[in-house]
């Protein structure tokens, strides 16, 4: 039975007894039991070749360079089993990882070699994929430990000693009790020492006490991580796993013996058959292990008195049972790898199928993980194809190609990969771009400076953006903006988005921008010479009627006096008014400088100029300690000395005016002046408020219009240009002016500007 599990066994198992000197020295070992997969392993054709056979005569190179002997040395001097992972290159040059377990028995060792290759092929195309899709995603191993129980004087486990512990484990470890990361530190420590506020302890001894398996989410606030924590009963004690459950990986290490603590699920079936015809009707368990049992959630004498399809019915009609029945008969050795998902058993499974009387061995490895996070991997890399082809930009990965007698020198790309915008402008498929060298596909970009950029970025590391214009063949200039990045140390990914839309209109806005500049400077020009050309007729007009009226008065009639003064009264308004939309016209077409201005000093010496007509009303004005904002001098006095200015011309009859200048800050303007604002941004409101004659609210937006009057010219002077002025400085900084009261109950201006 033991040599008919070894050869069927997919995992490679051998005994060597130990060979010692005279002085009982420990000098090497003879293999006294090997299966077929060892002999496959190690690239010889039959394990009895190496049955009885030196260690050191069968692999003089692994014997001299001491890694193997000194392993087993020290496993059977210690007398504890050692698992570890190794690769390994046999003699015809065959190369693989093998997961080796060595136990002591007596003065002999027993090894097992589990084939992880395709595990670790898996995990390093999942590192690269990773790398590739996600960035930066490793795995942690888990910290293991198995414990002996501590009973009281009644019996009773109360607390557990450490019997192993692996270098995960002393990293969890406080750092007073562990000074370092080597595991022996933790040897024979107790739970209770290690922290006596654990959470692991109740878990430990509810599994230790029922036999069951625990698994929970355990979280450590001192390290900032949360952790899976696994325990399972190992004869009297327990064994932990705890694994980093924010890593793609869990490693998991059991100490195991060659079949109970086997990683390897293994059941031996027997036939049953149908006493009339001979055939296969079901199976029955002859044997099974723990890892079996764990697996399928069922307990032994279930699955030793009981039968395949009693215990599983939906096992009936599926691949399993026919390759069970079709080894069987036709004792033809198979592998499988199948999802089970049914009879309370989840996962995926790599197993082989291995004909044994009138039965079959069935082994098995649990790789629902790996299988899992291939999967995931997968539809990751899916969902990130699907997400970069809805990019409207064109994206490629482009990979360095190395020139054979130098090195160093890139001399071309190879594309690794494309998204669906990159395809269309070629009329290319993706298979027709990915994997083609750049001059092949794209000869120009070796000509143009794109592939000096390139090569740069490999070089360098350093990302690059820039816009890159050229001619269509139809004579049509476009324009693209392209950005390289290193994606690693070889590789460059570029996102490439058409801008001409975006460039031929900035190049018609800044032609647009010049012709406006060009007006506003025509406009300046003609304000200048028009306001110089009519005002000297009016200073004519006004000096004939001092002539009239100085040296000519005694010949004039009443009534031609109050025509003449009339006139001039009339002349003086014209010049004023030329003044005003002189003065609005600077205001509305020319940049002035912008920097941060107080607007108390501001204020203050507004009512420095409008000294007189305060003192004159016996004005009293209020101003807060206001803020600072940015803003052109000149105009931000013009538009406070228009407000102020009305405040103290529109004044009640025999009532001094009461002015008052406050501020709060605004998260944004008023919604009627929302529109064409940048919403969001923070606004200082100011407050100019009167007491005087207001007005109606139905005429707040036309008091605001060049030349409109709410009041007659003989009870109050002015152009009807001040507000109108106020509101184009308001919008010049950006911000918006707005009026409120009733009649007889003064007014308030709010003027927001941005903070």
């Amino acid at each position: 039975m033991l040599r008919m599990l070894l050869d069927d066994s997919p995992v490679g198992m051998f005994v060597a007894d130990a060979i010692r000197n005279d002085s009982g020295q420990l000098i090497d070992f003879r293999y006294a039991a090997v299966n077929d997969k060892i002999a496959n392993i190690t690239g010889l054709t039959d394990a009895r070749q190496i049955e009885g056979q030196l260690m050191s005569n069968v692999f003089p190179r692994s014997f001299d360079r001491g890694s193997y002997f000194e392993r087993f040395r020290q496993v059977l001097e210690q007398g504890k089993p050692e698992t570890f992972e190794t690769d390994y290159t046999n003699r015809v040059g065959k190369t693989g990882w093998f997961r080796t377990t060595i136990t002591p028995h007596n003065d002999s060792v027993t090894v097992i070699a589990v084939d992880i290759t395709a595990i670790k092929q898996t995990e390093q195309q999942l590192q690269k994929q990773t790398q590739l899709l996600e960035g930066v995603l490793n795995a942690s191993p888990a910290a293991i430990f198995a414990y002996d129980p501590i009973r009281d004087e009644a019996g009773n486990v109360h607390d557990f000693r450490i019997t192993v512990a692996n270098r995960a484990a002393a990293e969890l470890s406080p750092r007073q009790l562990v000074p370092s990361t080597d595991p022996h530190w933790l040897i024979g420590k107790t739970i209770r020492a290690i922290s006596s506020n654990s959470q692991a302890l109740p878990l430990m001894l509810a599994a230790n006490q029922t036999g069951e398996q625990q698994r929970v989410i355990l979280d450590y606030p001192q390290f900032k991580r949360t952790f899976d924590f696994s325990i399972i009963n190992y004869g009297e004690g327990i064994v932990t796993t705890t694994s980093d459950i924010t890593d793609l990986y869990q490693q998991q290490k059991l100490l195991q013996t060659i079949l109970d603590v086997s990683p390897t699920g293994i059941v031996l079936y027997n036939a049953i058959r149908d006493p009339q015809t001979g055939q296969i009707i079901d199976f029955g368990y002859r044997l099974t292990n723990p890892t079996n049992l764990h697996v399928t959630g069922r307990t032994h004498s279930e699955l030793i008195e009981g039968t395949l399809l009693t215990i599983f019915p939906s096992s009936r009609g599926t691949d399993f049972l026919e390759i069970l029945i079709r080894v069987t008969e036709t004792g033809e050795a198979q592998s499988h790898t199948f999802p089970y998902h049914d009879d309370g058993v989840e996962g995926w499974f790599e197993s082989r199928f291995v004909q044994q009387d009138d039965g079959v061995l069935f082994t098995f490895i649990d790789i629902t993980r790996i299988k899992q996070a291939e999967l995931d991997r997968q539809k990751q890399a899916e969902r990130l194809t699907r997400l970069i082809d809805c990019l409207p930009v064109a994206v490629f990965v482009s990979e360095a190609v190395y020139d054979t007698a130098h090195p160093e020198q890139v001399i071309d790309f190879t594309i690794r990969d494309v998204n669906l915008l990159g395809t269309q402008p070629h009329g290319l498929s993706r298979e027709q771009i990915v994997g083609y060298k750049t001059s092949e596909l794209f000869p120009n970009d070796l000509r143009n400076g794109i592939f000096e950029r390139y090569v740069e970025v490999v070089k360098t590391q350093q990302p690059q953006s820039f816009e890159f214009d050229y001619v269509t063949a139809d004579g049509t200039r476009r324009w693209l903006d392209i950005r390289l990045m290193p994606f690693d140390e070889s590789s460059v990914v570029s996102t490439t988005l058409d801008i001409t839309p975006i460039k031929q209109a900035q190049l018609s806005l800044e032609t647009m921008n010049a012709e406006l500049r060009r007006s506003n400077d025509n406009l300046q020009q003609f304000a200048y010479v028009a306001s110089h050309d009519l005002q000297e007729p009016l200073r004519k007009v006004q000096s004939f009627g001092d002539l009239l009226l100085n040296q000519h008065m005694e010949h004039l009639s009443p009534d031609a006096v109050d025509l003449v003064q009339r006139m001039q009264s009339a002349a003086s308004r014209m010049s004023v008014l030329i003044k005003d939309l002189l003065t609005y016209s600077r205001v509305a077409t020319q940049q002035e400088t912008t920097a941060p201005q107080s607007l108390n000093a501001l204020i203050v010496a507004v009512l420095d100029d409008l000294d007189l007509a305060v003192r004159e009303s016996s004005a009293e004005v209020y101003i807060e300690d206001l803020p600072t904002v940015p803003g052109d001098a000149g105009q931000l006095r013009q538009l406070f000395q228009n407000l102020i200015g009305n405040a103290l011309k529109f004044r009640k009859p025999g009532q001094p005016p009461v002015i008052s200048i406050t501020h709060r800050r605004a998260t944004d303007l008023p919604v009627q002046a929302a529109s064409g604002q940048k919403t969001g941004r923070a606004f200082w409101e100011i407050c100019v408020t009167d007491n005087g004659i207001g007005f109606d609210e139905k005429y707040t937006d036309r008091i605001f219009q060049v030349f409109q009057r709410l009041h007659n010219k003989s009870h109050y002077a002015g152009t009807g240009i001040g507000l109108a002025l106020c509101q184009k400085v308001a919008e010049n900084h950006g911000g918006f002016i707005k009026a409120s009261r009733k009649p007889g109950e003064g007014a308030t201006f709010r003027v927001y500007l941005p903070a």
